[in-house]
């Protein structure tokens, strides 16, 4: 399982990116509730092994009955992760976590491993759909269900897809790291189990190994094959010039005219910048591929560099998301920059930097940002992997142009027992309370924590 620790780990721990110094307080916080509500490694095997899970990651969904959805990408019975439940109580307004499935239950595992920054969705039926990013026939991940019984006491695991099996060369790609989403998933519809799901793998698809976006169907009777179409293979223009992005990472967004946006680690440019894409579907074939913006365009990076996290949307089609480098070069990290978070409008016709981290004294509203979610309002979440008041990250709003700090993430004598390193993007309720994972730390010193925090 050495490979498959290895791989996933080394992307969602991108973020960090510098050691802080001591230095000045954060702005003050707005009145903040935050809650752990599974701090993972409470049960451990005799080779210390994590069996209800270890290192959460990734952006949770909920269902209509308010239970929350997520993975981890280690732990479980078998050491390959886990995808588990936190199963809401109305009368109480408590969760109580249930695993619902340990990867690696079949030989070599078979059956998948590591699901990594990964999203799931669950249809109007409860049906879980997920990918992992190894694992599988040739352990360059898959994609899964878990179908509740009648009373959803139980689940049944199927694989429905293998990476890298059936085509030589990977050219279906490898390593799904961006999670699963649908159309009408950005306005908050429930998935039908019908329709197209869509999804990027890290890498795979060419010699140049920069990645895929995907299309799969359900299969539409019982023990039916799912149709899985390469909408498009990244990185066409040679490895050394990816104009058209590399690596695609992080949620991809379905607009309301059918085309995928999204991001790319690399490519783009000169160092290797990033990008972000629009796919238009065609006729036949491979769908239509636009870099809509390459980073690293402003001087010195001004404008970010690396997006990790993906998108979000708001409620007229534009566009959010994170870079995990670049933006202003201050003192805490003067050769990179800390990241920023940036708006892209619907058209993909203009691209700008909302705010670039570390900006205030002592990097008080925290740097390398995780990924956002939007309420209602158009108020924009997250979370910081390094600065704030106590140096291990923040959690903040955006409002306009206003910077809030919402809670400064705390760890005394090294101990940090609420957890620490944000992974994805937060999932906001009705109440606009928050939920999210943290990679690391817990009460069990080590594992991470599942949370809620009430603004």
């Amino acid at each position: 399982m050495e490979l498959v620790k290895k791989i996933p780990r080394t992307i969602v721990l991108a973020l960090a990116l510098a050691v802080l110094t001591p230095g000045a307080a954060a702005p003050a916080s707005a009145a903040t509730a935050f809650k752990v509500l599974k701090s993972m490694c409470a049960t451990v095997d005799g080779t210390g092994n994590c069996t209800d899970g270890k290192t959460p990651s990734g952006t949770l969904v909920s269902d209509t009955s308010h239970n929350i959805y997520g993975t981890t990408q280690e732990g479980g019975a078998h050491g390959g992760g886990t995808v588990f439940q936190l199963l809401f109580n109305s009368t109480t307004l408590a969760y109580r976590y249930r695993k619902l499935y340990d990867f690696c239950d079949l030989t070599n595992c078979a059956d998948g491993a590591a699901p990594t920054n990964a999203r799931l969705v669950v249809d109007a039926n409860g049906v879980i759909y997920g990918t992992t990013a190894a694992g599988g026939g040739s352990n360059n991940g898959v994609v899964f269900t878990l179908t509740p019984n009648e009373t959803k006491t139980h689940y049944h695991f199927d694989k429905i897809y293998d990476f890298c099996v059936e085509f030589s060369a990977c050219q279906d790609g490898a390593k799904p790291t961006g999670g699963l989403t649908f159309a009408g998933d950005a306005t908050n519809s429930i998935y039908d189990g019908i329709a197209p799901l869509y999804g990027s793998t890290l890498m795979g698809g060419r010699s140049t190994n920069g990645g895929v976006a995907f299309s799969l169907t359900p299969a539409k009777t019982e023990g039916g094959t799912p149709s899985v179409k390469q909408l498009y293979k990244f990185c066409q223009f040679g490895h050394s010039a990816c104009t058209d992005g590399s690596n695609p990472i992080g949620n991809m967004v379905v607009d309301k005219n059918g085309n995928l946006w999204g991001a790319t680690m690399a490519g783009g440019g000169v160092n290797n910048p990033g990008t972000l894409f629009k796919l238009v579907p065609t006729v036949s074939g491979p769908w239509a591929e636009t870099t809509v913006y390459s980073f690293c365009f402003a001087a010195n990076c001004a404008d970010g560099m690396t997006p990790m996290t993906g998108l979000a949307v708001d409620t007229s089609g534009n566009f959010y998301g994170t870079t995990s480098t670049g933006g202003l070069a201050f003192r805490k990290c003067p050769s990179t920059g800390c990241g920023v978070l940036f708006k892209l409008t619907s058209n993909g016709s203009n691209e700008s930097t909302l705010y670039s981290f570390c900006k205030l004294d002592k990097c008080a509203d925290g740097g390398a940002p995780a990924g956002v979610v939007l309420d209602s309002n158009g108020n924009i979440y997250g979370a910081t992997g390094i600065g704030g008041d106590h140096h291990n990250g923040d959690f903040y709003k955006l409002a306009g142009t206003t910077f809030t700090d919402l809670y400064d993430v705390k760890c005394a004598g090294g101990n940090c027992r609420q957890g620490i390193t944000p992974s994805g993007a937060m999932l906001i309720n009705a109440n606009d309370d928050l939920f999210g994972n943290l990679l690391d730390g817990g009460v069990h010193e080590e594992g991470g924590v599942v949370f809620k925090l009430s603004p």
